[in-house]
């Protein structure tokens, strides 16, 4: 009986706490402690560096203590909060990347402690170079900002999927350069046979093409802006052949015009895509958190009176603004999302009229509209026949 006691006191302080931690200002109040946390790391480093110091200035490492207390205290919240399921919950792996930071975080900060108490220890390269790993890994943390800022993670994931395209451009890119790179290396091989190997010329030769690697690294930052092409050009010009000069500016035409601006619409195709995809699975996560938070969970039926007292919710607005639905448009939404008028609306139901509302109608649909309109015309005509 007292543990039963026990456990109904503190349910409505883990509410209360469940609803602190879920708010958008604590979300918000922590992305500005770690971007905080990121720049007395800065300036830290920009202090010992400017003054020499071996020792971290107290202030800047009292500070970083103050932030460490706050990240743990963040951190016991949440477990606190979602017990065992903070390991296997939606979006786990950023609660286990969470803890490991902060964990790693606190190892710091006791051997800055332990190295500020020992001048042995201070004077230890090694220590002091474990230390600043420490600190590097700790920045680490700024991916959770990514993460909860829509745009950033928006931008972060269409990096991480255009890697792909990137390696198979280099590859491309590479393999153009490699051909144009021997061609032009054993013509000025053969020039620079014919030359004395003490004159000028060959010196303003072996700049550029004195080897298959220094005319591949010519050849990529003539089109990358490493260096002005025609530096490199009038070598060739002036000691081979005045027609180099074409050849040249074939080359550079193609890589910048052609080449280049095809490379960069495959990465803008690919970031429209990464977009779209993130945008949807970000409007499934929402709407699966609304069902999560009813009784039932995703078993459970959204009723037109548990939809509108969930308007408010950051869920419910993010899953509007998706599907570019205003609030007040919320009851006829409510309608179309429940297909068989039942008046309620379960999780599939939901899941899939978010996903058919969100962006233009596509030609599937169109097509299939098409023919639920002449079913409809069908059986009409069957209808009058019958009664005529």
């Amino acid at each position: 009986m007292r543990a039963t006691s026990k456990g109904l006191a503190l349910s409505p302080n883990r509410r209360l706490l469940s609803r602190i931690i879920k708010s958008p200002k604590f979300e918000s109040m922590v992305c500005a402690l770690i971007f905080v946390n990121s720049i007395i790391l800065g300036v830290q480093t920009d202090m010992t560096a400017q003054q020499n110091l071996r020792k971290a200035p107290p202030t800047l490492v009292a500070l970083e203590a103050i932030m460490c207390v706050f990240f743990v205290i963040e951190i016991l919240l949440r477990i606190g909060v979602y017990r065992w399921k903070f390991f296997y919950m939606s979006g786990w792996q950023w609660n286990v990347f969470d803890l490991v930071i902060i964990s790693v975080q606190v190892i710091e900060q006791i051997m800055t402690a332990v190295l500020i108490e020992d001048e042995f220890l201070m004077s230890n390269f090694s220590a002091t170079r474990v230390i600043r790993t420490l600190k590097l890994i700790r920045l680490l943390r700024i991916a959770r900002v990514l993460h909860i800022i829509g745009e950033l993670r928006i931008l972060l994931i269409s990096i991480v999927n255009s890697v792909r395209s990137l390696f198979w451009t280099c590859v491309l890119l590479m393999f153009m350069i490699y051909t144009f790179s021997i061609y032009l290396t054993q013509m000025v091989t053969d020039r620079r046979n014919e030359l004395e190997a003490n004159s000028q010329q060959v010196e303003a030769l072996e700049v550029h093409f004195g080897s298959l690697g220094s005319t591949m690294l010519s050849m990529f930052m003539s089109i990358t802006a490493g260096v002005d092409w025609a530096e490199v050009c009038t070598p060739l010009m002036e000691q081979i052949s005045p027609w180099m000069a074409p050849l040249f500016a074939t080359y550079i035409a193609f890589s910048l015009l052609a080449m280049l601006n095809v490379v960069t619409g495959v990465f803008v195709e690919s970031v429209l895509k990464s977009q779209a995809t993130d945008r949807d699975l970000f409007m499934v996560s929402n709407a699966r958190e609304l069902f999560q938070s009813l009784e039932g969970g995703m078993c459970s039926n959204m009723t037109w009176e548990t939809f509108e007292s969930k308007l408010d919710a950051p869920q419910m607005q993010a899953f509007l603004k998706a599907i570019d639905v205003d609030p007040s448009e919320a009851r006829g939404l409510f309608k179309l999302l429940d297909l068989d008028g039942s008046g309620e609306v379960s999780a599939d139901e939901f899941l899939n009229g978010a996903l058919r509302l969100r962006g233009a109608a596509k030609a599937l649909d169109v097509a299939l509209l098409i023919q639920e309109v002449r079913n409809i015309e069908r059986q009409i005509r069957q209808v009058t026949s019958h009664l005529s």
